[in-house]
Formats: structure tokens, sequence, C-alpha cells
């Protein structure tokens, strides 16, 4: 739990218990003295009070453009991932986070309501296609008015809200004003940068819209995990973003507001949800967060509006004892003999009388006031047209835009900041008449307080609400059209030399081509040959037959002795060579390898239509007439990036004058609109109301006079004992009252 959070608890808790005790008490007094003091009504009130002091809400508002990793920030706030959270921008409506026992159902859910009126419940896992822009369900920006979650998470207690809103840039304009709106009644805003792309110009706009409700909105850099700490610390890119915020070209934010708190969102997250971080680094980014959570509970629990949270019921409770004291002194007084009824009537007598006559006076005050009202509408006028003059004038000087595209991007947000300017002046200026015309009504009457700033009328008009910015896209003069069709030729004409030289230097490389090819031949031819020689000088030198030695059998008696003891006989023949045969096949190969070759160098040789000088001719030209292509290309492109120059600094001439005259038409609707804004203040019926309300409250206390009196005399017309007994009882609450009057103002004291 954090600290100021918790203590902050402790003494709602405190607060809550001490006016149960005293609204109890005050309960049994009232009852003791109904018979002769009527309080019921105040102890209702302070019921009442009680009740919305149990109701208390701390909404914050998170606002921040896509890539800041809003959802995430809000997740790691509640602790749960429950929000859609992706690298796509996500949200696309508004997003009221409420605790889960705030849900009449009692249970954790979304209920989607709808622009037609009709709502819908939906469990967290189908909350994407409910809110964000990937939904392939609904036109979430056109169909869905907001959505209501409720989380059962301890961040989320004590009537803690967050609301998440589509941001700046918003794809509907209503998502805009509501955005800013609960920005001006929220607690506190948190305005998110991403801190690697922090202080844009859109954000820049965004802020000076905004401007009233800085001293209750944070500025938080988000996804402080990703800087790279090897090329900077975080600390000085946050100084970085903080000196922006001072100097800019669109808002100027004070120092005393312009602090950056960096933290890590998914690294927070991460964390709570159970993840374990790996290094030092990862736990520093973590605990960024914490502390940031420190500083914006701090501010939430010690600000204004904790601080009426708590005293506020205390307070009202003091009054109540003041009013019942005095009421018990009167009848204490009376009961005493300290009170005279003829004394009070003669009062009333004399009151009746002062009031006729005041009566009278009256008549002539008010028509003198309505004499000085027309005369500080007259003076209102000029100061009115001034201050409206000024604006037009400040508005003039920041008009001033570099490039179109940035008049394009920002077309809308400067229609934005055209507008929020003039009805700032309205407002500011509807302020101060207001203001001026309550010193007048309190010279002739004795009270101006919240009943009649309540007949103070606001005007409803909107200031700009016709105005238009065109678009100068596309417009472009024929000249430059001319220069761009131009250009183009002259690239398709280098390209075709290009395409020549390539079929030329591919002739050439052809015939180098051919010439290897014959070189080649040579070399197989020579080498056959050679081959061929040595085999045919072999085949000649070889004989065509030789003699071989062949065993025979002898025949006859004595041939078979000596085949059986000598052997055979051997025989001398002629047979043919078959070295001969070999060298001839081998011949008959050489000349089949020979035709296979040369048949493959014929198919492989590319036969150019062209010689090679012809070929490396028109190369050299084709070079030439693309160097000459190219220059005219350069020239050409140098002329349309003048002409590109002029047209642009042509429109940016336009385009300045366009805002201008936005801006003047818009003064000029400001000025007109002079006699709509007075009248619709209603100062003519708020100062006959002043009147009106200053005689009845007169003749009230008159009547409530008379009512004394004839309690007085009631109390009179009891026996001595009875008003011995009542002022006993009396003058016993009296002490009590007192005592309980003490107790409520050291509580004060120690909350303040």
């Amino acid at each position: 739990m954090i600290i100021s959070r918790q203590q902050f608890r402790n003494k709602l808790e405190t607060v809550k218990q001490v006016l149960r005790e005293h609204l109890l008490y005050a309960q049994q007094v009232t009852d003791r003295l109904a018979a002769h003091l009527d309080f019921h009504q105040d102890v209702q009130e302070l019921q009442q009070l009680r009740s919305n002091l149990a109701q208390g809400r701390f909404e914050i508002v998170v606002v921040g453009e896509f890539s800041t990793g809003k959802s995430t920030f809000i997740n790691a706030l509640i602790g749960r991932k429950v929000l859609p959270s992706k690298a796509q921008p996500t949200t696309a409506t508004i997003n009221y986070i409420r605790h889960a026992k705030e849900n009449p159902h009692g249970t954790e859910e979304a209920i989607v309501f709808f622009e037609k009126g009709h709502s819908e419940h939906v469990p967290f896992q189908q909350l994407e296609q409910y809110v964000t822009e990937m939904s392939t369900l609904f036109s979430v920006v056109d169909e869905i008015s907001h959505v209501d979650l409720y989380v059962d998470s301890p961040y989320l207690e004590d009537g803690v809200v967050i609301v998440d809103t589509p941001g700046m840039q918003s794809l509907h304009k209503k998502h805009d004003e509501i955005t800013r709106k609960q920005i001006a009644v929220s607690n506190a805003s948190i305005f998110l940068f991403n801190i690697n792309h922090a202080a844009t110009r859109t954000e820049f706009m965004f802020i000076s819209e905004i401007q009233k409700s800085l001293d209750r909105i944070f500025f938080v850099a988000n996804r402080c995990d990703e800087v790279d700490i090897s090329e900077q610390s975080v600390e000085s890119v946050v100084a970085s973003i903080e000196g922006k915020l001072q100097h800019n070209d669109f808002f100027k934010v004070k120092s005393g507001y312009a602090n950056v708190y960096p933290v890590s969102a998914a690294k927070a997250l991460y964390q709570r949800i159970g993840g374990e971080l790996a290094t030092e680094k990862e736990h520093v980014d973590a605990a960024r967060y914490g502390q940031f959570e420190e500083k914006l509970w701090t501010y939430l629990t010690q600000g204004e509006k904790a601080r009426e949270m708590l005293v506020q019921p205390l307070q009202r409770m003091s009054l109540f004892y003041e009013k019942l004291l005095n009421g018990l002194e009167e009848k204490m007084q009376l009961l005493r003999g300290e009170l005279n009824v003829d004394e009070l009537r003669d009062s009333i007598e004399r009151l009746q009388q002062q009031i006729e006559t005041r009566r009278m006076a009256l008549s002539d005050e008010k028509e003198r006031l309505h004499l000085e009202l027309r005369a500080l509408k007259d003076r209102f006028r000029s100061d009115f047209e001034a201050e409206a003059q000024a604006v037009t004038d400040d508005l003039k000087r920041e008009s001033h835009i570099q490039h179109i595209d940035d008049y394009e991007e920002f077309r809308e947000q400067i229609l934005s900041h055209i507008r929020t300017a003039y009805t700032g002046c309205v407002e500011q200026a509807s302020e101060r008449f207001k203001e001026r015309l309550a010193s007048l009504v309190l010279k002739y009457t004795d009270r101006f307080d919240d009943e009649l700033v309540g007949q103070f009328g606001s005007w409803q008009g909107q200031i700009g609400r016709q105005l238009e910015l065109r678009s100068f896209k596309q417009r472009h003069s024929a000249e430059l059209e001319r220069l761009k069709q131009e250009q183009k030729e002259v690239l398709q004409e280098i390209a075709a030399a290009q395409g020549l030289q390539d079929e030329f230097t591919e002739t050439v490389s052809a015939y180098h081509h051919d010439d290897l090819l014959e070189q080649r031949r040579q070399r197989e031819e020579e080498l056959h040959q050679t081959r061929y020689k040595m085999t045919l000088h072999q085949l000649n030198e070889t004989p065509q037959y030789v003699e071989e030695v062949q065993k025979r059998e002898r025949e006859g008696i004595i041939g078979w002795f000596k085949n059986k003891f000598v052997g055979p006989e051997e025989v001398p023949i002629r047979v043919k060579n078959e070295d001969r045969k070999s060298l001839q096949e081998t011949m008959q190969a050489l000349e089949h390898k020979y035709d296979a070759t040369m048949k493959e160098l014929d198919i492989r040789k590319k036969a150019p239509g062209l010689s090679a000088e012809e070929a490396q001719r028109r190369i050299l030209a084709a070079e030439q007439k693309e160097n000459q292509l190219k220059e005219q290309y350069k020239a050409l492109r140098n002329e349309i990036t003048r002409k590109m120059m002029q047209i642009n600094e042509d429109q940016l001439k336009l385009l300045t004058r366009e805002i201008e005259n936005a801006i003047t038409t818009a003064g000029h609707q400001v000025i007109r609109s002079y006699d709509s804004i007075i009248t619709a203040l209603h100062g003519e019926h708020m100062v006959n109301y002043a009147f009106d309300m200053h005689i009845r409250q007169h003749d009230q206390e008159i009547v409530e006079m008379n009512a004394r009196i004839q309690e007085h005399e009631a109390l009179i017309h009891i026996n001595k004992q009875k008003q011995d007994e009542l002022l006993g009882l009396l003058s016993e609450l009296h002490s009590e009252l007192s005592g309980k009057t003490e107790e409520l103002q050291a509580l004060q004291a120690q909350l303040a």
C-alpha cells in the first residue's frame, strides 16, 4: 500500500467514525428538543453529507498518443492485464475503470454502452472487440458511446476511477470534447509520452488546449526501459523533454509544471503479475513506476480536493452545532427572563417599517443599477473587442508554417487551436463581466452568493464552428507537369541508351567468345592430327602377319611314341597381327571424337550480325548519348526542384493567408457575437433577481421572528417547574454541545 494513500485512508476512516458518532448524538439531541426546536431538516442534510463522503471519488484521467503504452500503463496501475495492449493503435472509446464492488451485480465485467441507447455485458476476454480500432464486430468509434469496466483491484478502492481516453487525434470529435472535459474536472491527469519519441507537435497542441488544468497534470515518460544507457542516461532524456516543454513554438509550460517522471509500465506490470526481473536495470526501471505512484497519491491525498473532502463534513457539523447553540441560548435567555417578548414585537414593527422604506429606495437603486449595467456593457464592449483583436494578432504570429506537409497533417488541429483560443477569450471575458456585475450588485444589496451566481446564464455558441481550411494538395502548375513529363521521357531515353550499350557489349562479348572457340578448335585439330599421325605410323610399322609356333600330334606308330615321350611336334605358321586391328580401332575412335568436338564447337558459336569493330563503335556512341541525356536529366531535375520550391513558397503564402483569413473570420465572429454573449449571461435577470431576493430575505426574517415570538409566548405560559426543568436540560445540552464543537475544531486543525 502506498504510504500517502494509507495515511489518507486512515484520516478518512477517522472522519467517517467521528461523523457517525456526532450524527448519532445530533439525532438524539434533536429528538429531545423536538417540542421546542426543529432541527430535523438539518440532521437529514448531514446524513446526506455522510453518504456523499462514503461515495467520494478520485478520478484519474490517462491520455497519450499511439505508442506511448497507455493500456499497459493502466494495467500496471490496477496490477492486471485487463485492457488490450498491442503494437497497433488500440483504444477507440472512453473507458471508465471502477472497482467491482461498484457494479450493481458485484462482479467483474465490462458493460458496453452503445450510441443507440442499449448496453451489453461483456467478459474481459472479449473486450478487444468493443474498445479497439482492430474490432471486426463494430465500428467502435461510431457505434459505442463508452465502456464501464468493473475490476477487483486494490488500486480502485476508496472511490478511485481511472478514465482511459482514446487520446489525441481521436477519430471521433466527441471523444476529444469528453477527454478535455474529464481533464478539467478530474482530481489528476496523467499525460503519457513515449520517452523515445516525446514532445511531438500534436502533443504540444493538445497541451495548449488543456493549459487551464496544468496544475493537475503529471507528465510521464513511459518505456524508459528502452533507453540505451550506453549512449545516454534516462535522466538526460527526461531533462531534454522538460526543456522542450518549456521551450517550443506552441505552448511554453512553466518550469514548475514541466516535471517529467520516467517509468517503465511494462516492467512494473510484469513484476506485479508475478514475473521475475533478471537484471538490476530492470529492477530500477520497475521501481521508477512505484516512485511515480507515490508522488501521484501524495498530490491526490494532500491536495485541495482531498482536504475539502475531509474537512467539509466536519465544518458542516460545527455549523450545525453553532446553530443549535444559538437556539439554546435564546431559549435559555427567555426562560431566565433576559428576553422581553414586547421588545421583540417592537423590533418586528421597526423592521417592517425599515423594509418598506428600503423597498421604496430599492426601486430607485434598481433603476440606477440598470443604467450602470448598460454603461458597463458599453465599456466592456471596447475591452472585449481589444482582447479579441489581441487573440487574433497572437494567432497570426503563431500561424507560420514551414512546409505544406505540416499544414496538411495538422489542419484539424490548427482549426481546433483557433477555436480554443477564441473560446477561451469568450470564457475569460464572460467571467470578468460577471465579476464586474457582481461588484455593482454588491453596492446595492448585502449579499452575492451561489444562489445569485446561479442566475447567470452561459453562452452556448461555438466560435468558428463553420471554419474550414482548404486542402492545398495536388495544386501543381502546368509547367511543372510538363517538366516532370519531360524528365520521365529523358529517363526512358537513358534506359534505352543503356539497353543499346548492353546489346552491343553482348555483341563484342560474342565475338570474344567465338574467338576463344576458334582457338580451341585449332588446338583440338592440332591435337587430333598429332594423335592420328602417331597411330597411323604405328599401324604402318606393324606387319599384317606374324609367325607363330603351333603344336601338332605326329602320325603313325613312331609318331605316337615321339608324341608320348618327346611331346607334340612344333610347326611354324603365319597369322594376322592383332595389334594392327587394335590400332585401326584407335584411329576410328580418334576420328569420331574429333568430329563430335568440332560439331559441338560449331553449335556454341554465336555468329553475331555485326562485326566486333562496328559493335564497339556503337557502344561508344550509346555512351555519349547516355552522358548527354544524363546532363539533360540533371538540368531538368534542377529546374523541377527550383520550380517546386517556387510553387511550395507560393503555396506556403497561400496557406498562410488561408490560416490568417480563418483567424480573422473567427475574430470577427467573436466580436459580432458580443451582444449574444452578453444577452446569454442574463445580466438584467440577475439584477432583478438580486433585488427581489433581497426583499424576500427581509420578509422571511419577519416571518421567522413572528414564529419565534409565538414559541417564546408558549414557553412563558408553562409553569415554573417545567421552565426550570427545561432550563436545566438546555443548560446540560449547551455544555455538551460546546464540548462537541471543540472536539470537531481540534480534528479540523489536525486535518488541515
